[in-house]
């Protein structure tokens, strides 16, 4: 399997090998970790992570103002951003 940081990267991993004659997903699958309109111009579609980017973003802005409105504190945080995986035919239902 081969998972790329972003759809660029797993379109130009697709390409490279069906060159060599590789089937897509039969023998090598390939995931993205970036959900853009690449994914949905490839043959076959690519399966990719959606980040939720904007939710990301609303998250990110909100924590700044209230780190804005108070005094600086070294007080950590973690914020989990919910994500869907947006399947493919370059990915195969997992063999459970």
């Amino acid at each position: 399997a081969v998972f790329c940081i972003n759809d660029a990267l797993a379109a130009g991993a697709l390409k490279a090998l069906k060159k060599h004659n590789i089937c897509i997903p039969e023998d090598v699958q390939i995931m993205s970790h970036e959900k853009t309109v690449f994914s949905e111009l490839t043959e076959p579609l690519l399966t990719s992570v959606d980040r939720n980017v904007e939710s990301m973003a609303v998250q990110a802005c909100e924590k700044l103002m209230e780190r804005m409105k108070k005094e600086h504190t070294d007080k950590t945080e973690t914020v989990i951003i919910p994500f869907r995986v947006l399947e493919g035919g370059s990915t195969r239902p997992s063999e459970a």
